[in-house]
């Protein structure tokens, strides 16, 4: 007891000294990153063929350096086949395809492709921890939470150590930026023209920005969400008219093939070894739950069936909007959390792109709006802790099925009934507890009642952090 006691009073001690929590949390953050750089440099990428061992920035690699270089050559990056060498994937060292991003992301991204390819790598690498840093600066603000160098280093190493921020940061993703652009998008900035844009930049990955603007419509956001599908569906269109018009592939029937050579790729080539195995979207999530394939057109209707119930649900809880506008536009609101996890329920995403759940968490833990009030704290702590999960869930991970192996307890495919269950419960448990959020923020939105004297008392978390752990 007199240990316990004296670490609490060490814990006080601590949070009213800010030096401490900014040494603290700069500490935290330059482990985390010397980790990750070891990690990195161990498995750098070289030129030459791809190598599975050599994984570091393998995305950034394929979806960002060389089909920079193929447009300056004249070489169409969204050729996905193989029939000649002229051709991308014959052409340069990638181990994966260029998927039907909008080429916005290449324009934004064009001076990396410029550079040498190590040199290239690093800028980029620079360039992630900037955006994460300043994810970091969002996510505390939009959540009133202070903003000092201990806190900003404090969640920057958090958003690091976590499953989704390594994923990021070793496959050299793109994420950090369009998190930063979702967080403007939702309400961070009161610029119409600001929110149109980032709206616009999120279109790069259509299974975000079509989701997202498509929510902010029926978040009765019209102009926001109509003019940055807009400028984003029609830069990205006249961009990539011009890459295959470089490459000669500007003709119906070559164009056609090209794109359906690419939404091909994955079913059909036999060079793409690489299969990721936890998604966050329903679709993708129920076949590894129940070990069959689902009908065709299963995933379409699942995508529209989960963006209409949002989108009424949405329409329904802000038709007051006129009388409570501060309500909604606010990446910490609850309809803000919703839009997002509907995103990601209703189409193909991976573990990475979950780093845009960083503001829902932290504004449905510290009570950051008054829409997160309304719900009461068990809601708003069981919302948080589902967002929660795909952070930190590491049982689906390679390393982890390894580590089970040694210690010889039966965990993984073909390792009989339980250990073949609880690998599922692993692959499925990021969506399942999406979907369960999901669900949860539907009934949080639609309750309207007045805040509770027990929610109205609760704190803001205007104080610091720590000095709420201690006090509690």
């Amino acid at each position: 007891m007199g240990f316990m006691q004296s670490r609490i009073e060490w814990l006080k001690t601590l949070a009213k000294n800010r030096r401490y929590q900014d040494i603290a949390g700069l500490l935290a953050l330059v482990l985390v990153l010397l980790v990750m750089s070891w990690r990195l440099y161990s498995h750098a990428q070289t030129e030459g063929p791809a190598q599975l061992d050599h994984w570091a920035l393998a995305s950034y690699r394929d979806a960002i350096y060389y089909p920079i270089r193929a447009v300056l050559e004249g070489v169409n990056p969204y050729e996905s086949r193989r029939e000649s060498a002229e051709q991308y994937m014959q052409r340069y060292d990638v181990g994966s395809h260029f998927p039907l991003y909008s080429p916005l992301l290449l324009a934004l991204m064009f001076p990396l492709g410029l550079l040498p390819y190590g040199a290239s790598m690093l800028a980029f690498f620079v360039l992630n921890l900037g955006l994460l840093l300043l994810l970091a600066y969002l996510s505390l603000r939009s959540c009133q939470l202070p903003i000092t160098l201990g806190t900003l280093c404090g969640l920057a190493a958090a958003i690091t150590a976590s499953q989704p921020g390594r994923g990021n940061f070793n496959a050299g993703q793109a994420i950090l930026l369009l998190a930063c652009a979702a967080a403007v998008a939702l309400g961070m900035s009161q610029q119409r023209w600001a929110r149109i844009l980032s709206v616009a930049l999120l279109t790069v990955k259509p299974t975000i920005g079509g989701p997202l603007g498509l929510l902010l419509l029926a978040r009765r956001e019209y102009l926001v969400a109509i003019a940055g599908l807009g400028v984003g569906g029609i830069v990205g269109g006249l961009l990539m008219g011009a890459i295959f018009a470089r490459s000669g592939d500007l003709t119906y029937s070559r164009a056609t093939a090209v794109i359906q050579g690419n939404l091909s790729h994955f079913q059909d080539d036999p060079e793409h070894r690489y299969a990721h195995t936890c998604h966050l979207d329903l679709a993708s999530v129920i076949p590894k739950l129940i070990g069959r394939e689902l009908p065709a057109g299963t995933g379409l209707f699942i995508a529209a069936l989960v963006l209409l119930t949002t989108g009424a649900v949405l329409w329904y809880a802000t038709r007051d909007r006129a009388a409570l506008p501060a309500l909604h536009e606010s990446p910490a609101s609850l309809s803000s959390a919703l839009v997002v996890v509907a995103m990601f329920v209703c189409v193909y995403h991976l573990v990475y792109d979950a780093l845009l759940l960083v503001t829902p968490i932290l504004a449905a833990s510290f009570s950051a709006h008054e829409s997160w009030q309304r719900i009461g704290k068990r809601v708003r702590w069981s919302a948080a802790l589902l967002m929660l999960v795909p952070m930190v869930n590491i049982f689906f991970s390679e390393g982890f099925t390894r580590l089970m192996q040694r210690f010889s307890i039966p965990f993984g495919p073909d390792t009989g009934l339980l250990g073949d269950g609880l690998f599922r419960l692993a692959l499925t448990g990021n969506g399942l507890a999406l979907l369960a959020c999901w669900i949860l923020l539907l009934w949080g939105a639609l309750r309207h009642r007045k805040v509770s004297p027990e929610a109205r008392a609760e704190p803001v978390l205007r104080q610091r952090p720590l000095e709420l752990i201690a006090g509690n």
